[in-house]
């Protein structure tokens, strides 16, 4: 037996629970349910500090890739042509020793700059050596003598006979004496070719000035695919052989 208010073996008793007050319902665009993640937060974009940069690449847009090869390739072209342009124009050009049979050879001009100066006779025959170095950084080909006034349907009293045992090129010879030649030079290396000079009957050179040819000779080259002409500043001169105008 026990007291009444004891609670009998056998009988169980409920134990009162605490009344939680319900939390209002949240409406809007940032309501949410009791315990659930909150709404992610927006992405934040990112800023540079004085400019925006662009979200487009221009090598994305249409033509860009294209226009970007065309770029490209015109430098590379560019700096080839000047590459081979600038060898083919960096060979060096000097005199041997000048030497005539049957005319006689005296310097004019100044003593600074003397002009090698050939007195032209009936029957002479001079050689002129011509040095070739190539100052360049490449490979360089020496394809074209050129002779002005000296061709075969020259008026002068010298014309050229031959270079290195080859006659003027026929078609591309007339007033201008054309040669072939076919010297290919290192960075660095010389050839010397050789310029046979002779007497034209049916030629004349006035009295007064000698007649000078101021770039002997003229060359055609060729290097990277690319072809120049050099002038080299290689004077040359004829003494006139008769005290009247020619043309009389």
């Amino acid at each position: 037996m026990g007291d009444g208010t004891t609670p009998s073996q056998g009988t169980t008793t409920s134990v009162g629970t605490p009344n939680l007050t319900t939390l209002p319902t949240q409406k809007g665009p940032l309501a949410h349910a009791l315990g659930s993640p909150g709404p992610a937060a927006p992405p934040s974009k990112a800023r540079t500090k004085g400019f925006a940069l662009p979200s487009v690449s221009w090598r994305n847009l249409p033509g860009g890739r294209i226009a970007l090869v065309v770029a490209v390739a015109s430098f590379l072209i560019t700096g080839w042509i000047l590459a081979g342009r600038q060898t083919g124009q960096a060979v060096d050009v000097s005199f041997g020793p000048v030497s005539c049979t049957g005319a006689k050879i005296h310097p004019t001009g100044t003593d600074d700059e003397p002009v090698p100066t050939i007195g032209p006779r009936p029957g002479m025959r001079c050689v002129v050596p011509v040095k070739l170095t190539n100052g360049g950084a490449f490979d360089v080909e020496v394809t074209r003598a050129i002779l002005p006034a000296l061709g075969p349907d020259g008026t002068a009293t010298v014309r050229a006979r031959q270079v290195d045992g080859a006659k003027p090129v026929k078609g591309e010879s007339g007033t201008d004496a054309v040669f072939r030649v076919s010297e290919r030079l290192a960075p660095g290396e010389s050839t010397t070719i050789r310029v046979i000079l002779d007497y034209r009957e049916s030629g004349c050179t006035a009295k007064g000035e000698p007649m000078l040819l101021p770039h002997f000779p003229v060359l055609n080259t060729r290097a990277l695919a690319v072809n120049s002409r050099v002038l080299p500043d290689l004077p040359l001169a004829f003494a006139h052989t008769t005290a009247e105008p020619c043309g009389r």
